[in-house]
């Protein structure tokens, strides 16, 4: 393909990309009519961002010992108690003590927090000794009687500190708060160009102008 062919194909790629844009304006009734709101898109994906229910969830299984199980009926997997109680993990007291702990570390305002990566290694050290030391001094009221359970002991604070300090990490040097600005910065800028009104009798000097060229 010569230069000038090359050329000539960006330039029909170009005008079809700004014909398509043309005629989703014109399609659009009342173009005088006022800008909509920002789409409510924008809350969906803060919110989507910010949650971390499937991580509390997911800790409240395991904690328990709760194992996937597949469901005959409807062919999917869901969280249920093991078959032997001998593997159940902590106690009902137990893990919901635990979980209120967990709460106030997994959580957006630790999200949205700016915080070095030697003050979240400080924080997460000590989160991890005491989580450890607060279930240690509590194992039997927790449930933590058995051989088995007491093994796993280690595997459950590792398991929950892994997850707070993903989150923590998430908020180094403000990390989560800057990718949220750069998300409704382009939500916004979007918003603003598929709401900016073209008079249609600009709009069909473009489509004529192109027609011109390309046989539209």
């Amino acid at each position: 393909m010569s230069d000038y062919e090359g050329y000539n194909k960006e330039l029909e790629d170009y005008a079809r990309e700004l014909q398509e844009k043309i005629d989703k304006i014109e399609s659009k009734p009342n173009y005088f009519s006022r800008p909509p709101s920002p789409p409510q898109t924008q809350n969906a994906i803060v919110e989507w961002q910010l949650n971390l229910d499937k991580e509390l969830e997911l800790i409240h299984h395991q904690i328990r010992g709760h194992v996937l199980k597949r469901n005959e009926k409807t062919n999917t997997f869901e969280w249920a108690k093991p078959d032997d109680p001998e593997q159940e993990l902590l106690n009902e007291k137990g893990a919901q003590e635990v979980e209120k702990i967990i709460r106030n570390y997994l959580n957006k305002n630790t999200l949205l927090s700016d915080y070095k990566e030697e003050q979240i290694m400080e924080r997460v050290k000590q989160f991890a000794h005491r989580l450890r030391r607060f279930i240690y001094m509590n194992y039997e009221d927790f449930g933590l009687t058995s051989y088995y359970k007491q093994k796993h002991f280690e595997m459950i604070v590792m398991n929950v500190v892994d997850m707070v300090e993903s989150a923590y990490m998430r908020a180094k040097d403000g990390g989560e708060r800057q990718s949220l600005t750069t998300i409704r910065q382009i939500i916004q800028s979007e918003s603003v160009e598929s709401a900016r009104p073209i008079p249609p009798m600009m709009a069909q000097q473009k489509q004529g102008f192109f027609g011109r060229i390309f046989g539209r």
